[in-house]
């Protein structure tokens, strides 16, 4: 009996003693999916105790950074490709993959799309593996309002003719020359610059020089601008940076026709009818070739004290269960070219729309510099195109012109 016992007492104790992974991942928006994930990993990894921790976004870096130093904290950690991914990596905080891919007989990283892939490469070395992709090519539009207006609704291979001509068919102006309802809403410039052939740098995986000089890029800021200033279409820049109004709560309130975001935030259009359709080319593109694509994944830092396990577990959390998961609860894209063709052949919404896989191909990640979000687009490009988009005051050429000069600086003092 005594023996039972001890054996007893010995397998609950290994048990108990089971390596413990703690993976970080930050609030807004998915904090219903680490739940979801973790169980998951659970099943997938019984021997492996994963311990999903939500971070709040003000402050995640710093958070992370900072426990590095410290020598402690988390073994994996989320981040976007983009001026976030390229700061970890330059700091050389988070674990080179390649021998963990090249040892690893069950892992095939030709599965992955290859354009999201090159992102995750810093110096050569693989420093992460994404989780799923946020292809800002959508354009959401009202069925409802387009029925109503006699106007067709939009086809995938549309052009900026065709997508104005819409555009002022669908804006209502009353007598008093009040706009009741928009054409079209967006946040971001940078996708008609790039559905014009247009480029941000002259690489996003390692820029050295600024391109918004471009003709192409020129153009396209130009028709942006336009769409408020000259035509009118689209809802006063001025109201949408004060935050007097919010293009999202007038396309769920039908006072706006067609909106441009990410898939996401399609789950809130709960009481409209509602599709969505590809990005319209600009005339200076010669073949349609994808608009932003952000992309969120996970990294193994240096800290970890056991990175045989945390393989295993980024292995499992990015791999074809993990990213039909996260895609399912957030509508992001998976990145493993399989699981997405899944998903999307799978998906009420989006089963064909084929050109969202096509995004992931060709789409342009946020420019891989540590400075460029914070120090270059928030602090140069940002403040100069405030009168030319916002005021509508100063000419594109001139803005374009004087702040190219900066952005080099700046891409140079990495």
């Amino acid at each position: 009996i005594g023996l039972v016992i001890l054996m007893n007492a010995g397998c609950q104790k290994k048990t108990e003693e089971k390596i413990a992974i703690k993976v970080s991942y930050w609030a807004g928006g998915d904090e219903q999916v680490g739940p979801i994930i973790g169980q998951m990993l659970e099943r997938e990894l019984p021997d492996i105790k994963v311990r999903m921790e939500i971070v709040p976004w003000d402050g995640y870096k710093q958070k992370i950074l900072t426990e590095v130093a410290g020598g402690s904290g988390s073994d994996i950690v989320m981040f976007y490709l983009g001026d976030f991914s390229a700061g970890l990596f330059k700091k050389d905080v988070c674990m080179a993959l390649d021998s963990f891919i090249k040892d690893d007989k069950e892992f095939n990283l030709d599965r992955y799309f290859p354009n999201i892939i090159d992102a995750c490469r810093y110096k050569g070395n693989i420093f992460g593996l994404p989780l799923g992709s946020f292809p800002e090519a959508p354009i959401f539009y009202n069925k409802a309002l387009f029925r109503k207006a006699g106007v067709p609704f939009p086809a995938d291979e549309w052009d900026w003719n065709d997508f104005l001509e819409k555009a002022q068919k669908l804006t209502i102006i009353d007598k008093e020359g009040n706009v009741k309802q928009y054409g079209f809403g967006a946040a971001v410039w940078r996708n008609f610059m790039y559905s014009n052939g247009g480029d941000e740098v002259d690489n996003c995986k390692a820029p050295e020089k600024s391109t918004l000089d471009s003709q192409s890029t020129k153009d396209a800021l130009q028709f942006y601008v336009d769409l408020v200033h000259k035509y009118k279409v689209a809802p006063p820049y001025y109201e949408q940076y004060q935050g007097a109004i919010d293009p999202v709560k007038m396309f769920m309130e039908g006072r706006l026709a067609m909106f441009n975001t990410i898939l996401p935030l399609g789950k809130s259009f709960k009481n409209l009818e509602w599709d969505i359709v590809r990005f319209p080319k600009g005339p200076r593109m010669k073949e349609y070739d994808g608009v932003v694509c952000g992309t969120i994944g996970y990294a193994i830092l240096k800290t970890t004290r056991y990175p045989e396990e945390a393989w295993q577990v980024l292995k499992a959390l990015t791999g074809d269960i993990g990213q039909m998961e996260y895609s399912k609860a957030v509508w992001g894209v998976p990145v493993i070219r399989e699981v997405a063709e899944k998903w999307l052949q799978d998906s009420e919404r989006f089963s064909d729309k084929k050109w969202l896989l096509k995004e992931l191909d060709y789409g342009k990640s946020f420019v891989l510099h540590p400075k460029y979000h914070g120090e270059i687009y928030q602090k140069i490009i940002i403040p100069a195109l405030y009168y030319v988009i916002v005021e509508g005051t100063k000419p594109v050429d001139e803005s374009l012109s004087e702040i190219i000069p900066k952005i080099n600086q700046a891409l140079k003092d990495e």
